[in-house]
Parts: C-alpha cells; structure tokens; sequence
C-alpha cells in the first residue's frame, strides 16, 4: 500500500518525558518536605509544651523560698523602724542627761519610761560632795519634777555608788 500522506517519524519525546519526571519528583520533594516540616512542629510543640511544665513546675519553690525570704526581711525591717522609733522616743532623754551630768559622777546603769517620764538609774560619785552637787542641778532645773536618791553606798575608794529616780 501506498500512502499517500507520508508519516513522519516519531521522535522521542525528551520534553515530555523530562517534564512527567520533574514534576513527579517536584510533588514528592513537596510531600516530603510538608512531613519533614510536621515532624519540626510537632517536635517543637512538645519542646515548647515541656519547658513551660519545667518554668512552672521549678520555679514555684523558687519564688516560695523568696517569697518567705522576703518577709523574713520585711520583718527585720519592722522591727528596725519599731527600734528607731524607741530610739527617738529616749534620744531626748539622752540628751538630757549628757547636758545634766556634772564631772565626778557616772552613770553604771540607766532605766526610762515612755510613758511615765521617769528616768531610774545607778551611779557612781567621786565624793558626796559631788553627789550633793549633782542632786543640786537636777533640783535647780525646771524640767525634773522630783528628785529621788537612794541606797548610797560608800565604797572603799572613796566613791560613792547610789541609785536615783528622777520624774521629768
């Protein structure tokens, strides 16, 4: 037979062929990189949900031990202020003795009262003369309302211990 339309020759197709395999291989390389990307999430989701576990879980001692730390702070601090306040209240008492006390007799132990101004104490005199001075000047100022001394005691030295109440 005779054609009478001659047939070309088929080439081969590299085109097609190049394209089928390309693509193929474009879907899997997605396909594998969608479960490699999953895999990461789901890997960094359970990193992520194990380290908020761990912050909660660890630091709660933590902040229990600042937390009593803190108090324990909080209440040296108030009885600091409590101990300052006391200071200031007997800083005018002090005062007042430092300006009040005359050469050659010493104060060994030294009691007040807020509340009732009274001022107790125990001391030393050289001599009874300077005892008697001292009572004198205690006397002679307006701010002491009475003047007690009591259980002198004359010491082998010459000093004179003694004990005195002074209400201001």
């Amino acid at each position: 037979m005779v054609e009478l339309i001659p047939r070309q020759e088929r080439k081969p197709l590299f085109g097609q062929w190049f394209f089928f395999i390309a693509s193929f291989l474009l879907i899997g390389g997605v396909g594998i990189g969608f479960f490699i990307l999953d895999q990461l999430e789901n890997n960094a989701k359970d990193i992520l949900v194990s380290l908020q576990e761990t912050l909660l879980r660890d630091t709660r001692p933590q902040e229990e031990a600042l937390a009593t730390e803190l108090s324990a702070y909080k209440e040296k601090i108030d009885r600091l202020s409590a101990a300052a306040s006391e200071r200031e209240d007997f800083l005018r008492y002090f005062t007042f003795l430092e300006d009040s006390i005359i050469d050659g007799v010493y104060l060994t132990r030294f009691e007040a009262d807020r509340d009732s101004a009274i001022l107790a104490f125990e001391g030393v005199a050289n001599s009874f003369l300077d005892l008697e001075r001292q009572r004198l000047l205690w006397k002679s100022q307006e701010q002491i309302k009475q003047v007690d001394i009591m259980n002198m005691l004359l010491g082998g030295d010459g000093t004179i211990s003694f004990q005195a109440e002074l209400a201001l």
